[in-house]
């Protein structure tokens, strides 16, 4: 709770076009390419691409259970989110590693593998936050869960995110 509140701190004091850096210690190594060290997982701000890439990953979370994951300063950490961690395990992992990755091409295969295997669910929740953050998404979320309850997009808008996913997740998998 203590590591939420920290990055909420770390927020408000913060400009979205800055990047926030986390240390870390990884207790398994035995993925990362030797010679390669990671002390710290630094997230910048997220560029159009990036947000390109997570949209439809961000659309396929259902907007109650993405309020549940998301934190800011009028909505803390909500119980929830581990449940919410789980449910969306594979679609969450994508995200991180888009997000944290941010520039052309995708992450390395075995970082995926890196934070399933080094970071707990609450770890995974902040660093999700901070990519969030920096992306601007309350306005995002804002729309989701108004399009989601009032459902303002007609049918070909709806077949072409399901096909953007589909098709990001077919190049995911074929890493």
């Amino acid at each position: 709770m203590d590591v939420i509140r920290g990055l909420l701190g770390a927020q408000s004091a913060a400009i979205t076009e800055h990047p926030v850096s986390f240390p870390v210690i990884l207790e398994d190594t035995s993925m990362v390419p030797k010679g390669k060290v990671i002390d710290k997982i630094t997230i910048k701000p997220i560029k159009v691409r990036t947000v390109a890439q997570m949209i439809p990953l961000l659309v396929s979370i259902d907007s109650e259970d993405l309020q549940k994951i998301t934190t800011d300063k009028t909505r803390p950490f909500d119980a929830d989110a581990v449940t919410m961690f789980e449910k969306y395990n594979d679609t969450i992992l994508n995200i991180l590693c888009i997000g944290i990755h941010n520039k052309q091409g995708t992450a390395p295969d075995w970082f995926k593998e890196m934070l399933q295997v080094n970071f707990t669910w609450q770890e995974l929740h902040v660093f999700l936050n901070a990519i969030l953050y920096r992306m601007g998404s309350q306005p995002f979320q804002n729309s989701i869960i108004l399009s989601n309850r009032m459902s303002p997009m007609d049918d070909k808008g709806i077949i072409a995110m399901s096909k953007n996913l589909k098709q990001h997740l077919t190049s995911i998998q074929s890493l």
